[in-house]
Parts: C-alpha cells; structure tokens; sequence
C-alpha cells in the first residue's frame, strides 16, 4: 500500500463495486454470499484504512481533527447509502440496490481516475515549470 497508495485505493473501490454487482447472482447460495460479503468487509475495511491514512498525512499537525471530521464525513456517507439504498429497495425492488451501488461505485472509479491522471499531470506540468 505505500508504495503506491493511488492503485491500492482504486482497486479496493473496485473490489466495493464487483462486490455489490454480484450481490444479486449469489443471493440463492448462502456459501457464494458469504464469501463474498467477507470480500466487501475487507474491501471496505481496506478503503477506511487507506483513506484515513491520506487524511492522516495531509493534517500531520492537526490529526485529531482531522481524524474528527472523516469520522464524520465516513458517517454522513454511511446515511447517505442507506438513505438512497432504501429508496430504490422502496421504489424499484431490493434486487436492485447491489446494481445501484456498483453503479456508484463504478462512477466513483471514474472520478477518481481522472482526479489521479490529472493531478499527474499537473505534477509534471509544476516540475517541468520549476525546471
């Protein structure tokens, strides 16, 4: 992970975003859920992790409340998820929040890609500047 903390953040929001995709095919098999909702749990466990680590080395002065305000925002995420899970579970059917929810994810990947190309590129474009 520290070596390159960009890809380890990406794949485990990918690994979030297969999970919850599969989530509707292994409903029938209680072995393939459980399985897979310890791959979500240590996806998950894996992103907090690596999140709050980010977080940890941008606010070196000021960890406590740093590490405050990702607890909340993490939370405010959690509420927001469970807020949009029960109104497609309420409105569509429940089949569809997994489907949902790595549609999320899916753009989250997206975003984040272009967020890490980008800020590449402006580290080059800084350096190459300095020069």
């Amino acid at each position: 992970m520290e070596s390159r903390p960009r890809r380890f953040l990406l794949l485990t929001v990918c690994g979030i975003a297969l999970c919850l995709a599969l989530l509707c095919p292994c409903a029938r098999y209680i072995d393939a859920l459980s399985a897979l909702l310890v791959a979500w749990g240590i996806c998950i466990i894996c992103f907090g992790l690596a999140k709050q680590a980010h977080v940890l080395q941008l606010a070196a002065d000021a960890k406590d409340i740093a590490t405050a305000m990702f607890s909340g925002l993490y939370n405010i995420g959690i509420g927001c998820g469970a807020l949009l899970g029960k109104v497609v579970a309420r409105d569509v059917g429940l089949e569809w929040t997994g489907g949902l929810g790595a549609m999320v994810a899916a753009v989250a990947v997206a975003a984040g890609l272009v967020a890490f190309i980008t800020s590449r590129r402006l580290a080059k474009f800084s350096l190459n500047v300095a020069s």
